[in-house]
C-alpha cells in the first residue's frame, strides 16, 4: 500500500491507502474514526459515510474484477488499464474538471464534472460518448483539443464520430438492424396531396 494520495492527505489518522495491485484507494476500517473528512474533500463523491458501521466506505474494485462490470447490460461499465496518457484541467474556482485519457489520438475514456448548465447546455457528456464509442483517430484534433479542453463541440463535429454513430446501435455499439415498425406494404391513410411532392422536391411547382 502506498499513503497520502489525493484526499487520503486529508485524513487525520491515514485511513485511507492505496492497493498497489488493483490501484483502487481503499478505506482500513481499522482505522477510520468516521470523522467524514474525506467525503467532503472528494471531488468525485466517490467516498461516502456508512451510518452501519460509523465508517467512510468506497468501492475497491472488487479487488481488481468489478462486478459491475459484468453485471451492466449494456456495456456502460467497462474496466481498462489506466496506465495511458491524459489531459487534465482543473479550474475549482468555476467548479470545472475534466480529464480525457488517449489511445495514441483516439478517445477511450473521460471524466466531466462540473455545474449543470456546463454540463447539459453544450451536450459535452454526450459528445464524450460519442468519440470513446466510434473509436474515431483525431489526428490534429487531439493537439487542438489539448489546448482548449472545454472545446468538445469543435472537435466532434469535425471527427465524424456523428457519422459514424449512425452506423451502430448508440446502446450497444453494435450494428444497426430494423426495428420492425415500418410497413411498407400496407397502402397509405389517405391520398397524398401536391404540397407532399412540393416539400419533397424542394421547389413550388
Amino acid at each position: 500500500m502506498q499513503r497520502g494520495l489525493v484526499h487520503a492527505g486529508l485524513c487525520p489518522v491515514n485511513a485511507i491507502d492505496v492497493d498497489e495491485r488493483t490501484g483502487a484507494k481503499v478505506v482500513i476500517d481499522e482505522a477510520c474514526v468516521g470523522c467524514k473528512l474525506c467525503v467532503i474533500a472528494c471531488p468525485f463523491g466517490t467516498i461516502f459515510y456508512d451510518k452501519q458501521t460509523d465508517r467512510a466506505a468506497k468501492c475497491d474494485l472488487c479487488a481488481g474484477d468489478p462486478a459491475c462490470a459484468h453485471a451492466c447490460p449494456t456495456d456502460a461499465i467497462t474496466i481498462a488499464d489506466v496506465d495511458r496518457e491524459t489531459t487534465v484541467i482543473k479550474n475549482f474556482a468555476n467548479r470545472v474538471y475534466r480529464k480525457y485519457t488517449w489511445d495514441d489520438d483516439a478517445l477511450v475514456g473521460g471524466i466531466l464534472l462540473g455545474p449543470t448548465a456546463a454540463m447539459t447546455g453544450a451536450n459535452d457528456v454526450g459528445m464524450l460518448k460519442g468519440l470513446i464509442q466510434t473509436g474515431v483517430r483525431l489526428g490534429p484534433w487531439k493537439t487542438y483539443l489539448n489546448e482548449n479542453p472545454i472545446d468538445l463541440r469543435r472537435v466532434y463535429v469535425a471527427s465524424g464520430a456523428a457519422e459514424k454513430l449512425l452506423e451502430s446501435n448508440l446502446l450497444m455499439g453494435r450494428a444497426s438492424v430494423g426495428g420492425g415498425f415500418r410497413f411498407p406494404s400496407l397502402p397509405a391513410l389517405r391520398k397524398r396531396s401536391s404540397h407532399h411532392d412540393t416539400l419533397l422536391a424542394g421547389r413550388a411547382p
